[in-house]
């Protein structure tokens, strides 16, 4: 291909993509087939969940006896779970995206909110009965997790 049919190609190449870009558009108000990361109208992006959602399952427990407390309220973004009688829970349609976590249970002071990661689908939490002075420690083993 000589120099002149080169830059006649280029020429038709570039003229091509101009016109795609200017009747490509459509004025389609923003709207995107990226799922995963939708672009909003101010140009950042809005994270969405993706996949399926996630089942947690976890044990919420005395931090001075280990047993579990029955009826503690976990709060797993959207959805909220209620421990069983040895403190255990099942939280299933929990988004697959990072979710704030709250826990909560009469007679306990309420845990530090924290930020569940996507791949986790296990928690354990220790709970310190009201009065009890709170130390950053490592709690003992948990049972039935």
């Amino acid at each position: 291909m000589g120099v002149r049919s080169a830059r006649r190609v280029a020429c038709w190449m570039f003229a091509a993509a101009l016109i795609s870009g200017v009747w490509g558009c459509g004025g389609g108000g923003g709207t995107t087939t990226d799922t995963t990361t939708p672009t909003d109208n101010t140009g950042g992006t809005t994270p969405t969940p993706t996949g399926l959602p996630r089942t947690v399952t976890g044990f919420v427990g005395d931090w001075t006896s280990g047993q579990g407390i029955p009826g503690a309220q976990v709060q797993l973004g959207t959805v909220l779970a209620t421990t069983g009688a040895t403190g255990l829970f099942t939280a299933s349609d929990v988004a697959r995206v990072e979710v704030q976590v709250t826990v909560t249970a009469a007679g306990y002071q309420p845990a530090t909110p924290f930020t569940l990661g996507t791949g986790i689908s296990q928690i354990s939490v220790r709970l310190y009965p009201t009065g009890t002075p709170a130390t950053v420690e490592q709690p003992p083993d948990v049972p039935g997790i």
